[in-house]
């Protein structure tokens, strides 16, 4: 059942696209002044093109003649007028060039970039007429002019992406409270008036001093004479001849008494 439902509904499609698209009897009537209105009477007759093919009059209205050639029309695009693309510049950072006939900011464009022709890689973007890499370009993170702070990388087109997060800044110092007034000290005691002091007792007057008698000289003794002492506790040896051996005659050596010497 579904097949012949298609088949029919192709077939009408096929029908009617050969039949010619026209107006209405009523829509011709209507722009050709038939209608009721005042004001569209007045506009078709002071504007007799406006129900024509071309409403709009040609650039020439002078005929050609049949053996001449039309004027020759100039050629679409900058090619032919490049200083075109800098009269119309309103941008003032613009860099406008003619490339592939048409007028395009060699600034920022991709396709042109710095230059006609220069064309940036993928994801990259034209910055200043440079090829940039808004991925990791700290200058341009993200997008042409998007500086990151200092010592803050950029990944994946965010500044400090990969970076730990902020530490929370702490709270700040709540205020002080006012020290309270200090109490007023009470008004000190008055201090006692001092003891007279009692008046010194004069001092005696001082003994008299016994008259001076003379002390007898002592009596000098006059010092004993030390006895002499052995030197050992044993009686004295007995001196021995000198030398052992007798000597010749009956005279003694003159050293024979005193060995020692």
């Amino acid at each position: 059942m579904r097949l012949p439902n298609v088949l029919i509904a192709i077939f009408l499609i096929v029908m009617l696209s050969f039949f010619p698209t026209g107006y209405s009897a009523d829509e011709q009537n209507f722009t050709t002044g038939s209608s009721s209105s005042p004001w569209l009477k007045k506009v078709i007759k002071n504007y007799p093109h406006i129900n024509r093919r071309r409403p709009h009059p040609p650039a020439h209205l002078h005929p050609h003649p049949p053996l001449q050639r039309p004027h020759m029309r100039p050629l679409a695009g900058c090619r032919s007028n490049p200083w075109i693309c800098r009269e119309r510049n309103r941008r003032p950072n613009a860099q406008m060039r003619c490339c592939a006939n048409k007028c395009i900011d060699v600034s920022s464009n991709v396709n042109h970039c710095g230059s006609c022709g220069v064309r940036c890689p993928f994801s990259w973007l034209c910055c200043h007429g440079i090829c940039v890499d808004v991925n990791i370009s700290p200058y341009n993170c993200g997008e042409c002019g998007n500086k990151c702070p200092l010592g803050i990388y950029c990944d994946y087109g965010m500044c400090g992406y990969s970076e730990p997060e902020p530490e929370p800044e702490p709270d700040p110092d709540p205020e002080p409270e006012p020290e309270p007034e200090p109490e007023p000290e009470p008004d000190p005691e008055p201090e006692p008036e001092p003891e007279p002091e009692p008046e010194p007792e004069p001092e005696p007057e001082p003994e008299p001093l016994p008259p001076w008698r003379p002390h007898p000289r002592p009596r000098l003794r006059p010092h004993r004479r030390p006895r002499p002492r052995s030197r050992f506790p044993f009686p004295p040896k007995l001196l021995r001849p000198w030398p052992h051996y007798p000597p010749k005659g009956d005279k003694l050596p003159a050293n024979a008494t005193n060995p020692s010497s």
